[in-house]
């Protein structure tokens, strides 16, 4: 095998090794998470194809999204909503009832408290989910006996009044095990829901009047749900992702949206972190491409051939700024710690030039002369929505040192007092301990994992990031873990 062709195969094992660890680190947990983000995009693309009267394709969306339910072992409110609107689409295709109540059986068992979105209920279609709910006497898994709990009433807000109050009042049946009600509100063009929790007037009455003041902009979006006392929902009218629609009447002396004040536009929460502090240690392994460039610092007389090195144990710190919940970017220093070199013994060390700083090789950690080897890169890093699992990118300088053992003739003065072996050809050598140093420019790419352990303050995390090093070139895979604090 000719010498590149083995570098070349080193350096995929390398990559090969990089990829493992990355799947190695990945949550179990982001195989479900990722087959409910699917079930959520099929979901609006079936609901915008049957608003485009695209009935037969919505139906394939569908039947399609939850055979993937089914395969994955899901349930919930997602699988209840894909079931929901297949008995609409089934319903509309053919005015079937009997396939409408078919679906609305599934949602009802993946979801006791599912409702139909408010843009498509009908009369009809709410005698059908009634009908649904009355075939399903218990919740799915639950072996208590209890009755079906089913659904609570309100009537339907559809037009308000801008600075007036809005009065709202649901009543409840008598079995249901409801233990607090509340109203979550959304103004147009905002993104988060305002709660609002209703009062009891009596064992089946609840009602909140919602302020005036609250009451603005052309349209409102709102949702009901009903709590049982562990604060899980067990009812509900509508969701964050299909409310209800009201259409707001009039302007009066009521503030509006444009004219908010830009705080309350864009508020700020008191509990958002703006800036991070990293810490980790961690350790790694490298690929030399060997060449007179990449010689040992010790003894640069002698060449390094390709191969796969150990890098010492490292030390990251790292700060920067906190973009936002998904976006940071930072600037992080390595300390790697070395090996002590004995230099006594070499033959020709007039040779050894420490070179004229980092930039031209030999001089530790910035041609400050600490027994260290130091790197300075701009880091960003990227976290995939709610997952733990984030990506990274960075550049910067400085250099990595790797650890490998030299032979050296048994007859120079270096092998005196060493443990002297013999080789396949009869020759005595000995084993020399050195460190080469590549460097003094990199860039790479990593992944990661960040576990919260107090909210968004203070994170455990496991890293990992390959690096590319030239113009002495190396490849340096490194492994860590740490804590990050935000504030």
């Amino acid at each position: 095998m000719t010498l590149s062709r083995f570098r070349l195969l080193l350096f995929i094992a390398l990559l090969s090794a990089c990829g493992f660890t990355t799947v190695l680190f990945t949550p179990a947990v982001s195989y479900a998470k990722s087959s409910e983000k699917s079930l959520k995009k099929k979901l609006n693309k079936a609901t915008s194809l049957y608003d485009e009267i695209e009935i037969e394709a919505a139906e394939d969306v569908l039947t399609d999204a939850i055979s993937e339910a089914a395969s994955s072992n899901m349930s919930g409110l997602t699988v209840a909503k894909l079931h929901i609107m297949l008995g609409i689409v089934r319903f509309a295709t053919n005015g079937e009832e009997s396939e409408a109540e078919e679906q609305f059986i599934e949602a009802v068992r993946a979801d006791p408290a599912i409702d139909i979105p408010g843009v498509y209920r009908t009369p009809i279609l709410e005698k059908i989910l009634k009908r649904a709910q009355a075939k399903v006497p218990k919740k799915l898994g639950d072996n208590t006996g209890e009755p079906n709990v089913g659904s609570f009433q309100h009537d339907v807000i559809s037009i308000a009044n801008a600075g007036e109050d809005l009065k709202i009042s649901v009543n409840v049946p008598t079995q249901m095990p409801v233990f607090k009600m509340f109203f979550h509100l959304r103004r147009f063009e905002e993104s988060a829901f305002k709660k609002f929790e209703l009062t009891p007037k009596n064992a089946t009455t609840f009602s909140v009047d919602i302020p005036g003041d609250e009451i603005y902009t052309s349209q409102l979006d709102y949702f009901i749900t009903a709590e049982d006392r562990g604060g899980k929902v067990i009812a509900r009218a509508g969701d964050d992702t299909a409310p209800n629609n009201v259409v707001v009447m009039g302007s009066g002396n009521t503030k509006k949206a444009d004219e908010k004040d830009p705080k309350e536009k864009n508020p700020k929460d008191a509990s958002e972190k703006v800036v991070f502090i990293d810490l980790s240690f961690g350790t790694g392994i490298g690929f030399l491409t060997g060449g007179e460039n990449n010689s040992p610092t010790a003894n640069p007389t002698r060449d390094v051939k390709a191969g796969i090195v150990a890098a010492f144990g490292h030390a990251n710190v790292g700060f920067g700024a906190v973009i936002n919940k998904q976006m940071q970017l930072g600037l992080e220093f390595r300390i790697q710690f070395a090996p002590t070199q004995n230099f006594d013994g070499l033959e020709n060390s007039s040779s050894l030039d420490p070179g004229s700083g980092f930039w031209d090789t030999k001089v530790p950690c910035f041609g400050l002369g600490a027994p260290v080897d130091c790197m300075m890169r701009l880091k960003y890093k990227y976290l995939f929505g709610d997952s733990i699992f984030y990506s990274s990118v960075g550049t910067g300088v400085g250099r990595v040192r790797n650890w490998l053992q030299l032979r050296s003739s048994a007859n120079q003065s270096i092998c005196t007092g060493r443990a002297i072996e013999t080789d396949v050809n009869g020759n005595d050598f000995c084993f020399i301990r050195d460190t080469v140093r590549t460097g003094w420019f990199h860039f790479g790419l990593g992944g990661g994992l960040m576990f919260p352990v107090v909210d968004d303050t203070l994170s455990l995390y496991a890293d990992t990031f390959l690096m590319i090093l030239v113009p002495d070139t190396s490849v340096n895979l490194d492994i860590q873990a740490g804590l990050q604090v935000r504030f």
